[in-house]
């Protein structure tokens, strides 16, 4: 261990001549974290004065806009021993000074004993007392929405616990045990800060304080929100989620996936069969039995209630011809505006690059990376300009897995088309930008590249 490293754990132990307590918010996922970290942004002065800090900051110093840490922990693959706690967070923490709250629901995704007793060990070091805060939430109606949220590019966790198919509820795996039996999850956590420092509570408007996850959060502070706060990071419409399903078992381009996503229909809940949750859930009723009878969290035998009737005898999660035809439309819409290269001009942004690597090199990066992918891309063209056609694609009648097909095809064809999304149509316009004083001719090349040659649908 270098000097500096030991002098500042030296240091952090020094700092516990007054006791401290660290409040340590880890999720689950979908259960009002997000709404949840918001209203501690809104309230950070509030908790201060109250003698409670809200540490959210950045590993690079910077201060984030909600009120979690998910940048200090990284998952090299899903499996918890890839996991791992970027250097400094925990000298960062200590550095905040008096009690404070740290909170981020990736904190569920870690499942194994010596990694959280490893965490614990480090937080010991600065605090006295450490009190972990968990909302759980029925099985199904957690992997329902959990599930969903997956569907979204930026989900990559959920989507490796959950998989990407297409339906309401994830197929079952046994992998899926390690997130959603509670007992065992948590108890591992208990072990390490002991029971009488968890605080385990029901996400479900029976249980919470005023119905609301925010309120019932205050609550546990002592504290009571001193402004309405809205409701964050809700569940997708049966388009939205389907289509970005499917996009994930493509491996969709980040900045293509989020442009189409955002055109796609967001109305209408997807959901499972009666018998299909209740299945699903049965799994679980002996777990949750258990971490009651250990925690004593309510009265109810099996924790969570039985009631199932929020969901229909048949499955609402499957494509109609309506539905189908609706997510074609909105894919039409969404490339409608999108720019589409022309062969060769993905040499002329590897030109670009070279021209601005002294001055701009960061820039240039990113713009190399772009050319290097559209001439991969444009050795397999499957779309070209003007022959999209709407009716090529809408249906009468539809099953299931015709559908999927229809959709799959549709979107392996634009996956493999060099095609320039907002993100990318930045960057080219920053670059021709940047150009104007270094080569005029090629900024002209390149911005007319950005103007020209949309595709049509």
């Amino acid at each position: 261990m270098s000097f500096n490293k030991l002098a500042q754990r030296l240091g952090r132990v020094r700092h516990k001549a007054t006791p401290r307590t660290l409040y340590l918010h880890i999720g689950c996922h979908k259960t009002g974290s997000t709404s949840i970290q918001q209203a501690l942004i809104s309230h950070k002065s509030y908790l201060a004065q109250n003698g409670i800090n809200l540490y959210h900051q950045r590993p690079d110093g910077l201060l984030r806009k909600i009120g979690n840490v998910h940048p200090w922990l990284r998952f090299d693959h899903f499996e918890n021993r890839g996991s791992r706690i970027v250097d400094g967070f925990f000298e960062s923490v200590d550095a905040t000074g008096g009690d404070v709250l740290v909170s981020s629901e990736s904190f569920s995704y870690f499942f194994d004993c010596q990694e959280i007793s490893f965490l614990i060990n480090e937080f010991r070091r600065s605090f006295d007392r450490i009190m972990v805060i968990v909302y759980i939430r029925r099985q199904d109606r957690l992997a329902i929405s959990h599930h969903q949220q997956g569907s979204r590019r930026s989900a990559v966790f959920a989507t490796k616990l959950y998989g990407c198919r297409s339906t309401a509820l994830p197929a079952y795996d046994k992998s899926l045990d390690q997130y959603l039996d509670f007992d065992r999850r948590l108890g591992i956590w208990a072990d390490q800060v002991g029971d009488h420092n968890m605080v385990i509570r029901i996400y479900h408007q029976d249980s919470l304080r005023d119905s609301d996850a925010v309120s019932d959060f205050f609550g546990l502070l002592g504290l009571q929100p001193q402004h309405p706060c809205s409701r964050a990071n809700v569940s997708n419409g049966l388009v939205k989620t389907k289509v970005g399903h499917l996009m994930n078992q493509l491996q969709y381009p980040v900045s293509l996936s989020n442009h189409i996503a955002k055109y796609l229909d967001n109305t209408g809940k997807m959901t499972p069969s009666r018998a299909d949750a209740i299945e699903f859930y049965e799994r679980y009723r002996l777990s949750n039995s258990r971490l009651n009878e250990r925690f004593k969290i309510n009265k109810l035998p099996y924790l969570f209630d039985d009631d199932f009737n929020e969901y229909p005898k048949e499955a609402e999660d499957v494509w109609t011809v309506r539905t189908l035809n609706l997510a074609i439309e909105n894919i039409a819409e969404a490339i409608s505006g999108l720019v589409l290269l022309a062969p060769g001009e993905g040499e002329l942004l590897i030109s670009a690059a070279h021209k601005l690597k002294s001055d701009f090199p960061g820039l240039s990066d990113k713009l190399f990376q772009l050319g290097e992918n559209y001439i991969a891309t444009d050795k397999c063209r499957l779309f070209s300009r003007d022959v999209f056609r709407i009716s090529d694609y809408l249906r009468e009648e539809c099953t299931e897995e015709s559908a999927n097909d229809i959709l799959m095809g549709l979107l392996n064809s634009l996956r493999a088309t060099p095609i320039l999304a907002d993100r990318e149509i930045d960057l080219v316009r920053a670059s021709a930008k940047q150009l104007e004083a270094i080569d005029p001719s090629l900024s002209e090349v390149l911005k007319e590249m950005i103007l020209t040659d949309r595709i049509t649908a």
